[in-house]
This record gives C-alpha cells, structure tokens and sequence, in this order.
C-alpha cells in the first residue's frame, strides 16, 4: 500500500519513491474541468494537479536525510543510500539501520525506541532474522538474548526484567520452547524446572518455595499433571503423594515480579492459580523485526 496524501477527492493521490498513483475520481475531475477551460487555465490546473502528491507526507524533521521517503503505512522515513538502509520515527529519532542489498536486510542491524535508546540488535541473512539477538528494556536494561535461525528462536535464550534481574532461561526449537526450562524468582532463586516439547508442558517438573525447599513435583502429560506428585503444603513440609490422572495443569505461563509465593498454605493450588493474567515469558518476539517496513 502507498503512501496517501490529504483527505478529498483530489487529496487522496498516493507517493512512494518515484511512483505516483491518482484515485479514479480524481482523474475523472480532472478531464472534465479541463473540458470548460481556456488552455491558459488547464495549464495551471495541471501544474496544482501534478503538484498535489508534494502534500502527502508530513514536514520532513530535523535529523532525516533529504533524500528519504515518507511511508504513510508504518509512519516512518526511510532512505537506502550506499547498501545501508536507515528508518527514522516521525519524530526525526533513528528507528533502525543496517545492511541493505538485492531487497533483503543483511548483516548487522539495530533497532532504537523513539527516544533514542537502544532497542535491539541482531543480524541478518537474506531478510530472515539468523545469528545471536539481544532485546532491550526501554529502560536500556537486557530483556531478553539468544540465536535466531530462518527467522526463528533456536537453542539457548536467557530473559531478564528491568532490573537486570535474570527470570528465566531455557532453548527453542523452531520459535517453540523445546527442552528444560527454569525461571527464577526476583533474587534468583529457582521458581520452577520444567520440560517442554513443542511449548506443551510435557515431562518433569519441579516447583520450589522461594526459599529453596520443594514445593511441588511430578510428570506432565501434554500439559496434564499426570502420575504420582509430590506436594509439600509448605516450606521443609510436611509433604504428600497425591495421585493424578488427567487434571487441568495448573497456570503456568509466567512469573509476575510482584507475584509473593504463599509460606503456609492448605492449598498446593494457590501459588501456581496466584500467576493468572501474568505475561509470558520470554514474550514472543516472532516477525517483529522483519515486516515493520
């Protein structure tokens, strides 16, 4: 989709590089106002005609090469020059550069918020994301780091919140958790050791208190707790067996910074219902970085 000028039939001409493209009423008003004209007037029609596109782009910022073109379908600027294409905000603030050639992103590329700082790194190979990513916080802390392959998560990632704090850490096979996963608690201690297949809970899982002593422990079955588990009801016991066949696994999808674990419950349940509404972690980073502009 091009770029589209000001509202109004004749305003809505669109711009993109070199390329201009006048919706079909406005032709229309055209050929027939130029019918009742003196050639004088058609003229100068034409010329506010041609000049129309000039408008659908907003005043170019401080900070934005001359040479860059105005995109209306992500707002941004954009200019490749010399195999490196920069992308600036609205604002004039750098939103990404990097290597540019035959169509694709290649190489080295960094992505920036729109107040400068630094949003993300990685490379390139024919316009699919490949190699090592790191992702920031907004404050500049890491929030996340790992490899990408064909546009994919793959092997080792490590997730961190705003502190700095590591949260979790475990590997992908094709843009899915895959393998053993941990997360931490805020301090660093244990949360959960657990095994995925494909992001299915699928295997053994380990819960702890966030003093270290176990809180939970048995086999998923396709995101079932299945089997025998063993429940301590609170930290150093006493502990239990209790016996699964095919129940609803409880929530599992994350763990909040302000999530308080319960010392003393009755209920093995509260701790893992307390995560309801809590954002997954490492949040999906799949396709951002690739169809922005």
């Amino acid at each position: 989709m091009l770029p589209k000028g000001p509202s109004g039939i004749l305003g809505n001409c669109q711009v993109a590089e070199n390329k201009t493209e006048y919706p079909l009423e406005a032709l229309m008003l055209f050929r027939n106002t130029a019918k009742s004209l003196q050639s004088g007037s058609i003229l100068a029609a034409l010329i506010i005609f041609l000049a129309l596109p000039l408008a659908a782009a907003p005043q170019r910022p401080g900070g934005v090469d001359s040479r860059a073109t105005y995109f209306t379908k992500t707002k941004v600027w954009f200019l490749t020059a010399n195999g490196v294409r920069s992308v600036w905000y609205e604002n004039g603030q750098l939103k990404a550069r990097g290597p540019y050639k035959d169509g694709n992103r290649q190489g080295s590329w960094t992505y920036f918020y729109t107040d400068g700082t630094k949003q993300a790194e990685g490379t390139y190979k024919d316009g699919r994301m490949s190699g090592k990513w790191t992702m920031y916080h907004s404050n500049g802390k890491k929030e996340s780091e790992g490899p990408y392959e064909n546009n994919h998560k793959e092997g080792h990632w490590v997730v961190y919140d705003s502190k700095g704090q590591k949260t979790g850490e475990g590997n992908y096979s094709a843009g899915y958790k895959h393998g053993t996963w941990t997360e931490y608690y805020p301090g660093g201690n244990i949360f959960f050791k657990g095994e995925y297949v494909r992001d299915i809970a699928h295997g053994q899982w380990t819960y702890y208190y966030k003093g270290g002593q176990l809180y939970q422990s048995g086999q998923y079955n396709a995101e079932k707790r299945t089997g025998p588990w063993k429940i301590c009801i609170q930290p150093g016991g006493p502990c239990g067996t209790e016996s699964f066949s095919s129940p609803s696994a409880p929530r599992i999808s994350g763990l909040s910074n302000d999530t308080t674990p319960a010392s003393n419950t009755q209920d093995p349940a509260d701790l893992l219902d307390s995560m309801e509404g809590s954002k997954d972690v490492p949040p999906s980073m799949e396709g951002k970085w690739s169809n922005d502009f």
